[in-house]
């Protein structure tokens, strides 16, 4: 999904260059891997492997992630490891994976 949204298949030139008009310290919520800015319906997330796009959800238990590195395939990751004890899963853990996604992705 992510491939398309920036391959320009839903949207124009014009409209992507303004939705990637990235805010400084607009976080997708819950945060994505890395320094997080936000565009419109799309975030930015640089990390110590690269820059991807993409955008992050939650659900009760779980946490989504989906990024396209803007040239080659895309992630998602939708496994995250639990806090014992808890139905919510550590923004840590969520970072952690995230970023392995990331460097995954960008190899």
């Amino acid at each position: 999904m992510m491939r398309a949204y920036l391959g320009l298949r839903f949207f124009d030139a014009a409209q992507q260059r303004e939705q990637l008009r990235f805010v400084r310290g607009g976080a997708s919520s819950p945060p994505g891997p890395g320094h997080n800015a936000a565009g419109l319906a799309v975030f930015r997330y640089r990390t110590r492997c690269g820059t991807v796009y993409g955008h992050t959800g939650n659900f009760p238990g779980y946490v989504q992630f989906v990024a396209d590195c803007h040239r080659r395939r895309q992630t998602r990751r939708d496994d995250v490891a639990q806090h014992p004890g808890s139905d919510r899963p550590t923004a840590r853990a969520a970072a952690r994976v995230q970023t392995t996604a990331v460097c995954t992705l960008l190899r």
